[in-house]
């Protein structure tokens, strides 16, 4: 059970700290028939809702109004964490230029225990090197714990969380067990930019039409796939690994949306910065100090090109000298 400090008074609350996965099947079921009903009652699985008594971390949804090239976003959230269990909610509002978005960092995190079943996140990067993240959760009410196997039973409603990285990647690095991955993508400026505000439209839309959180159809991974695909179409095709987001980073290396110029191994162990962010958490400039290392990306990229051209050159050499055959063989 978390507790929440904030508008000066005590409240409980839940930070997404996610039972441990050995315990999601037993507990799940254990709580299905206790905890988790007597919050969500039967009735309200026939239609969502955003008037519930919403746990304080997702109790205020984003919203956004574009004016031009001005955006004004509402609604941006700042948890200050005390502990992993204790948090201070805090929002505010700004109001900068599309054209200020310039990259799109894709990040996943991940229990150690079982890296397949992550949480995937996107941060964007602006021109005055601060960062905004967005998570796309399950709502969950007051005193209920996040049970995925219960996400599908219509159990929660779906909710895009835009908040400071400090919060959403900070939260993340004072789980123990859990991992934290950054991977740069290779999207344009512009392609950035028509992204989150792809994202932006979403949130407001589920302001006043909420929906149901679910796995297979509304979830996560879905729904950061369909806005890939609305910035550039067939980019990402749903599939199987819809259901086990750990393997997104490497399926996104594959077909080029993250930085493929080295191998997956390479790139992967770059983009460990769950040490980094453990120790830059409370203090300033934290995006920044957690991508620290990935300049390194660079560096192994240009030795690997400059290893592909020696190769090639070599194998240029080889082919225009002429080769004798070694005695009693023949070159066919």
């Amino acid at each position: 059970m978390s507790k929440c400090l904030g508008s000066m008074e005590f409240t409980v609350g839940n930070t997404k700290g996610r039972l441990p996965l050995l315990g999601v099947l037993i507990g799940g079921l254990l709580l299905a028939g206790c905890q988790a009903w007597q919050v969500n009652r039967l009735g309200d699985r026939i239609l969502p809702s955003n008037q519930r008594d919403w746990s304080p971390d997702q109790q205020v949804l984003p919203h956004s109004q574009v004016s031009g090239e001005t955006i004004t976003l509402y609604n941006i959230r700042r948890c200050d964490y005390l502990t992993a269990d204790d948090y201070v909610v805090g929002h505010y509002d700004q109001t900068f230029p599309v054209d200020s978005i310039e990259t799109v960092d894709f990040i996943v995190t991940s229990p150690n225990a079982s890296p397949s079943v992550a949480h995937t996140m996107l941060s964007f990067g602006r021109r005055d090197g601060s960062y905004l993240s967005v998570s796309i959760e399950g709502r969950t009410e007051k005193n209920e714990p996040y049970i995925p196997m219960l996400s599908i039973s219509r159990k929660y409603e779906i909710i895009y969380v835009i908040a400071d990285e400090a919060d959403l990647v900070g939260a993340k690095s004072m789980q123990p067990d859990w991992s934290i991955r950054i991977y740069p993508t290779t999207a344009t400026p512009q392609q950035s930019q028509a992204l989150f505000l792809d994202i932006l439209q979403r949130a407001n839309a589920l302001q006043s039409e909420p929906e149901f959180y679910d796995p297979l159809l509304n979830s996560n991974k879905t729904n950061l796939t369909e806005h890939f695909n609305a910035v550039q179409p067939d980019t990402l095709p749903i599939g199987w690994d819809s259901l086990l987001p750990g393997f997104s980073a490497r399926r996104a290396h594959e077909i080029g949306l993250i930085d493929n110029r080295v191998s997956f191994e390479s790139l992967e162990s770059v983009a460990d910065v769950t040490q980094l962010a453990r120790e830059s958490r409370a203090t300033p400039g934290f995006s920044a100090k957690i991508r620290s290392q990935l300049d390194a990306i660079d560096r192994l990229a240009v030795g690997t090109e400059r290893r592909a051209e020696r190769l090639n050159r070599r194998g240029s050499q080889f082919l225009q000298q002429p080769q004798e055959a070694p005695a009693g063989k023949y070159w066919r």
